[in-house]
């Protein structure tokens, strides 16, 4: 059987063949209490090795679709290090892209969740460590903290609101190996979109 993907005319990511049938990554789960949790692991064996400002991260679930900024609190994001591995210099970012899977969001962009974090700390160097990134801790993405704000402005599928895919890259490091979970934690401010 074949493997592959495409977009469609529609602007959707659509696999086939034996790449349908691979393990996601990533999930929306739900949480008792006040917030969602956006779950995803981080293999950084998968990642591109690029400037933390690169202008085509590696999307790390195909099915996973961050919701629309719009009534959206995100409180904090957790980092734990599930398998350690050559982590020489590694500073990690995690972002979003568009629909399009190519554009990166200029509200966010690449360091929405993440930014450059360095996974050679004390903190998060060994098997278990599990860092918390509120507003203004090291490695905090621009969207921490920040509610209302529409982080994409792609066109592509029709509207300005829509959500997009949850990214990862590294420094200028060419090769790593390791896994990290990454979890966001989010609240609805009024009505949840999603």
């Amino acid at each position: 059987m074949s493997s592959g993907s495409w977009t469609n005319s529609d602007g959707l990511y659509l696999q086939f063949g034996t790449a349908k049938a691979a393990a996601e990554t990533g999930g929306d789960y739900m949480s008792y209490g006040s917030n969602r949790v956006i779950e995803v692991d981080i293999n950084l064996a998968n990642l591109t090795s690029s400037s933390l400002a690169a202008t085509t991260p590696t999307v790390i679930s195909n099915t996973l679709f961050f919701p629309e900024g719009q009534n959206l609190f995100i409180e904090k994001v957790e980092l734990l290090n599930v398998t350690p591995g050559s982590t020489t210099a590694i500073a990690l970012s995690m972002g979003l892209v568009q629909g399009d899977r190519t554009t990166v969001p200029t509200t966010g962009g690449a360091t929405s969740f993440i930014n450059g974090f360095s996974l050679t700390g004390a903190t998060i160097s060994a098997q278990g460590n599990l860092v918390t990134m509120t507003v203004g801790s090291s490695g905090a993405g621009s969207l921490i903290g920040t509610s209302s704000a529409q982080w994409n402005t792609n066109t592509t599928l029709g509207s300005n609101s829509v959500g997009g895919y949850l990214t990862a890259n590294m420094g200028t490091i060419t090769t790593a190996t390791g896994t990290y979970r990454a979890r966001i934690y989010v609240h609805g401010v009024g009505t949840i979109q999603y």
